[in-house]
């Protein structure tokens, strides 16, 4: 909210934010003009042990404070206890540590950017689908020309038509960071023409009403495609 209050007030001229973070609804004079390349989406399972969350037959205790990740874990294995954790990587990495875990879930982007190697695996995104958005940094700007042109230099335009369409989906179950809602788009050749290959899944609070699946999108037609998919799943849960 800070940083928006300072590009309307004309003391920044481009903002850089996570994406999966970015409200659908950005305020009004701010847009969403950019983004950069994708850095891996996945979660992953960070622990000092050898973790298969899908498999593992003891009870194992999650760390993550994603509502998302919570009702799929839970979904995954009936052994695993999902324990709510805050604090930023470092200070989740030492709750581990210190054996409050048995692991916790990170993005795999996060750990990359931190420049950690060890201790982490990824997950399997038909197990866990990650948060639209996920592992895309986004560009934020007022209308301005020079500005415009400045970002059209630095858009990475697969990514940028991947996270929207993922957006969009997210936008039409009217969803937030707070709602279980995973998103992730990948362009593709099929028959010789472009589509994005989409995966998603979408829950009620409670994670007793579940939807998973993919599909394809034309890339012509994928806005509409995506915001019909998230409206249909919406009257469901």
């Amino acid at each position: 909210k800070e940083i928006d209050e300072a590009q309307l007030n004309k003391k920044v001229d481009i903002a850089v934010h996570s994406l999966k973070d970015l409200p659908t609804e950005l305020p009004k004079g701010l847009y969403l003009a950019g983004v950069l390349k994708r850095e891996d989406p996945n979660d992953s399972v960070f622990s000092l042990k050898d973790i298969n969350l899908k498999k593992s037959k003891e009870k194992l205790v999650v760390g993550t404070s994603s509502i998302r990740r919570k009702v799929q874990l839970q979904k995954l294995n009936s052994r695993i206890q999902v324990k709510g954790i805050r604090g930023n990587i470092g200070t989740r990495i030492r709750k581990v540590n210190e054996g409050k875990y048995d692991c916790i879930i990170l993005a795999v982007a996060g750990l990359k950017r931190l420049k950690i190697k060890n201790n982490y695996k990824k997950i399997d995104i038909r197990n866990i689908v990650p948060s639209a958005g996920q592992g895309v940094i986004a560009l934020v700007i007022r209308k301005n020309k020079m500005i415009e042109n400045f970002i059209k230099e630095l858009n990475h335009y697969r990514t940028f038509v991947e996270s929207d369409c993922e957006r969009l989906f997210l936008k039409s179950l009217d969803g937030s960071c707070e709602t279980p809602i995973g998103a992730i788009a990948k362009l593709v050749k099929k028959e010789n023409k472009d589509y994005l290959f989409f995966r998603y899944m979408a829950s009620s609070l409670d994670g007793k009403r579940m939807f998973k699946g993919n599909t394809f999108f034309r890339l012509s037609r994928y806005k509409k495609m995506s915001l019909d998919l998230g409206k249909k799943i919406k009257k469901l849960i």
